[in-house]
Parts: structure tokens; sequence; C-alpha cells
């Protein structure tokens, strides 16, 4: 199974884990989650092989979790913001809690901007490193040059506990019998500890990246509740100090996903080209679990490209592996891989976009799923000192662009983004650096779509801190590595991403932490070059690039 259980916990005395809030998971850095999903490549499920070939216009990115393998829980919560969230009652929760007091809100939303709480823009601070009076707590001072002590062990104190409550209902579809059912919630600042019918399900941190949890053991036929506590803060906000306006809340989609009891967990897909670009040998791995009870023989996989008319390339599967068995609760990794021709080429002057499907049948040649995601034929490299797009110098004309709204805050709809996209390419723009985090996954659907490249910036900013945070402290490797995994095993095969950020203003990009997530996105995807921030060149540096951030005007050349 790929399922983190408890990674990174610290393990509590029985006596003391049967507490609904004993364990402390928001105030303990080594958490990246429990009972989470592993991350994985990002694709969707279709309701069959023939709308699957449909290409997705941008209009239709908006609806890409309609079908009958999902069910949105966007939209009206039930929600309540509170000062200090270890003072709860403990039926909080339940399944039977009376909620009709707490306001209804929409999600996605940030609370701040609904005007529940502040909105806090401290530029390299944070607010929970000050008191109520906006004097500096003395555990973030140094004495004698060491480590402070809210930094050695980052601490949420008492004073920013605040959270906000969510509840609502839902509908189990019944058709979803017998089927995995996962929920997913595309992103949540700060963190959050999710509740399925008054049961506890899981944990996350890492604002920006998706979590998913599966539920099916704690979902029943006909109505059932979710509830979340969202954390204003948990010890992971030591390492989003991004100087930005900071909303928090459900910042994104909600969805429930059913999938069969065995089902396409991951991929990764790798094209090697002849010289002239004709020609490419193109490799597929593909993950499948089995969560049935019994083993699942004879089944097989099938790898399908069409171009933008929904044609296929070779008017037939460029892949097909049979998969002789897969043992009850496990999972299978294999790969396929097949010579091609006669493709168009993705840039951003022409971003020629086709239909990657997958497709997963039984032994009866029976479809049990089928997925889609975007897939672009480019060739993105470093040729001593200049970047070459498809054996074509290039030069990138990039914009760092937030993710934010006047309106919803560090929320934004499909009409913003595309808006954005369209003045982007309108001021001859070809490139866009997603400052200072993951964005929505719609957003790089839309980039592949308007001819944008991406630089894709993992979640990780220390600002003030960085002195101390990450530096060399052991502490801080494992979290910050948790971090650029959840970005590049998300967004491996994006057409549209050609460079992978470790962070921004983190300290020395050649810490222990920077090393590890170096290495670790080098690992996961050989393909792509690795910017970091700051960046000037040295031997030492973990960066392909010499790029000294934020230089101003005497910097440039014209």
């Amino acid at each position: 199974m790929l399922s983190i259980k408890k990674m990174f916990t610290v393990l509590f005395a029985a006596s003391i884990a049967v507490s609904l809030f004993s364990r402390e998971l928001y105030n303990d850095i080594r958490v990246a989650g429990e009972n989470k999903e592993s991350p994985h490549a990002f694709f969707t499920i279709s309701d069959s092989f023939e709308s699957a070939l449909k290409p997705l216009s941008c209009d239709d990115v908006g609806n890409i979790y309609v079908g009958n393998s999902y069910l949105s829980l966007n939209g009206d919560w039930k929600f309540k913001f509170v000062e200090n969230h270890e003072k709860l009652d403990s039926d909080v929760f339940g399944k039977n809690f009376d909620d009709s007091s707490w306001r209804t809100i929409p999600v996605p939303s940030t609370w701040q901007t609904l005007g529940y709480d502040t909105i806090s823009y401290t530029n390299v601070y944070h607010e929970f490193m000050f008191d109520r009076q906006g004097r500096r707590l003395d555990g973030f001072e140094s004495k004698d040059g060491k480590i402070p002590e809210l930094i050695a062990e980052p601490t949420i104190v008492e004073m920013h506990r605040q959270a906000g409550l969510y509840r609502r209902t839902f509908e189990l579809p019944k058709d979803w019998s017998g089927k995995e059912v996962f929920v997913k919630f595309s992103a949540v600042k700060s963190g959050f500890k999710l509740y399925v019918n008054g049961s506890y399900v899981g944990y996350s941190q890492d604002s920006f990246t998706p979590a998913e949890f599966n539920i099916t053991k704690y979902v029943k036929a006909g109505k059932n509740s979710i509830s979340l506590i969202v954390y204003k803060y948990t010890a992971g906000s030591f390492l989003e100090l991004q100087d930005m306006p900071h909303t928090m809340g459900i910042l994104r989609d909600v969805t429930l996903i059913a999938r069969p009891q065995v089902f396409l967990r991951d991929y990764y897909a790798t094209c090697n080209f002849s010289d002239d670009l004709k020609n490419a040998d193109f490799k597929c791995e593909f993950t499948l679990s089995n969560l049935s009870g019994k083993a699942q023989k004879n089944l097989k996989i099938e790898l399908f490209l069409a171009d933008d008319k929904g044609k296929l390339l070779g008017d037939k599967a460029i892949i097909s592996k049979d998969i002789p068995e897969i043992a009850a609760g496990k999972d299978v990794t294999l790969s396929g891989d097949a010579k091609l021709s006669n493709f168009r080429l993705w840039s951003p002057d022409n971003p020629n976009l086709y239909t990657l499907i997958m497709r997963l049948q039984n032994s009866e040649s029976k479809d049990l799923e089928v997925a889609r995601a975007d897939w672009g034929f480019r060739k993105f490299e470093i040729r001593g000192n200049r970047l070459y797009f498809n054996n074509v110098p290039f030069l990138i004309k990039g914009v760092n662009r937030h993710n934010w709204s006047p309106e919803g805050g560090s929320v934004v709809g499909l009409d913003l983004m595309k808006k954005d996209c369209e003045l982007i390419k309108r001021a001859n723009i070809n490139a866009i650096r997603t400052s200072h985090y993951p964005n929505d996954e719609k957003f790089y659907m839309l980039c592949s779509r308007y001819g944008l490249a991406v630089l894709d910036e993992n979640n990780h900013e220390t600002h003030e801190l960085r002195r101390f945070l990450p530096a060399e402290n052991d502490l801080f490797v494992e979290p910050s590595l948790v971090r650029i995994r959840n970005l590049v095993m998300r967004d491996r095969n994006v057409p549209c991403v050609i460079i992978w950020s470790l962070g921004n203003e983190s300290g020395t990009y050649h810490t222990k932490s920077h090393k590890a997530m170096e290495a670790e996105a080098r690992r996961i995807d050989p393909t792509r070059p690795i910017h970091s921030e700051p960046g000037a060149g040295q031997e030492s540096n973990t960066s392909d690039f010499v790029s000294p951030m934020y230089g101003g005007m005497g910097r440039m050349q014209r």
C-alpha cells in the first residue's frame, strides 16, 4: 500500500492518544500527515473511453470533477471560528452534533475575507511570532547566537491557536456501493483534522498541495456527516513564511471520488527524442492498487494518445500491458514503451496538447477505470549556459504570479485564472513562476492550453527565520522533503511545467534540507532542471541557474 500511516508522528502513550486533541499534531513539525494517501500524479476519471477522448477547452477545465466517479462537496458548509481550538467540547465533530447555531459559509473560501479574524501581512515575519501588542515573543529571540527556543522546536503558542470548524452532510450515491471512496482536499491552510460520521480519519499539513484520504470504512449508504478543524497555524507554518497576505480556510475544491477496488494509483510518462525531434521513444510507468480482499488476475492496462480533435495517435493503444496478478491489498508497478512519430510539439508559441488516456480492464476485457490527463511532446534542456525549447534557443520572459483575488484572497476562481493567463499572454510573457507555492491543478491545465511555461515553486519559505531554519538542522530535512515530494509527484507529467523550484527565501541554498530536496526532485523526475532562490552559482549550489532574485532595476540589462 502507498498509504502514509502516521508518518513522522511521535508515538504517545495509549492513555494519552485516546484524547481528541492530546497528540497535538498541529504543533509537531515532524508530522506531515496521518492516514493520508501518498502523493501521486494528477489525472481525472472519465465515465467512459469515449468521454475521455473529448478534448477539454479552457472552459471545460472548470468541470474536471464532474461525472459518475465524483461528488463535489463545494458549496455551503456550517462554520464556526474559535479563538482557542484546545478548549473545544469533545463531541463537536460527532455525527449528531447540533450545529444549527453555526453560520453558513461557502467552500472554497477564506474565513478572513468573510469577516472572521484578520488578514495578516507582515512581510518577512509571521503573526504567530508576536503578541497581541505587536511585541516579538521572547521565544523567537536569539540569545548568544543560539537558535531560539520556539524555532528549535517549532511551536504555536496558545494566543495563536485559532481555528475554523467546518461541518456538512452528504448523500453517498447508491451506485458507489462496493467501491473505494476517497475524499480529496485540493488545498487547506494551514492544517486540518478530518472526521467522518464522528470518527477521526486523519490529519494533514502543507497548505497548497492536495490531501487525500480513503474514507471507505467510515461512510455508509445514505446520509453522512463530514467535519474538519482547520488550524490557523501549525508547526508547518514555520516553513510557510511567504511575503504575502495570509488567509486561511478550505482554499480549493473538496471532492469525493469513487474508485473500483482495483485502480490506477499513479503514472509517470517520459519521452526521449531523436535529434530532429520527429521521432520519440515514449515510456510510461504505471502503479496499480488492489484494495479488494483477494488476488486479482489477468488484468490489462492500456495507454492511448489523442490529439486536440479526439483522434487517436496511431489509431490504437500505443502501450498495452498484461497484468498476471495483483495480490490482495498490494500494489504493482509496471512499465511499457512505444516508438512514436507524426506528433506535434508543445511550446509556449504552439501549445499543441494531446490527451493521455489510461484504460484498466479486467479478465473479461471490461473497463474497470478510464483515466485521462494532458500530455505535451516537448524537449526543454540546458546546453552550456543557454536554454533550449525543442532545439530552439529560449528566452524566458516571465512574471511572478501570486494566486490572489481582491474578493477571495487566496481563493481564485477559474474565470480570474483565465483572465490572468489572457493578460499575461497579451503582454508577450511566455512563463510564470508560481510564487511561492504550488497552484491549483486547474491553473496548470490553463497554462498548458494558453501556452505558458511554468516554474513550479515548492511551498517552502522561512524568510525572517532563515538564519536558523532550515539551516543545518536535521529536524527540518524530512518536513522539507515531504513538501518537494508532494509537488513533484503531482506535477511531473504536466506539459507546461519546465523547472522545479525548491522554494523561496529559505536561507542559503546549500543547507542539508536544500541538498535533500534537490536530490529528491531529481530522483522523482530527472527530466527537469532545478531552481533555488537565492542562487548565485557557487559550486555548492543546489540550482541549475544563476538566479539572484529581487535585484532591482540596476541589475537589468536591456
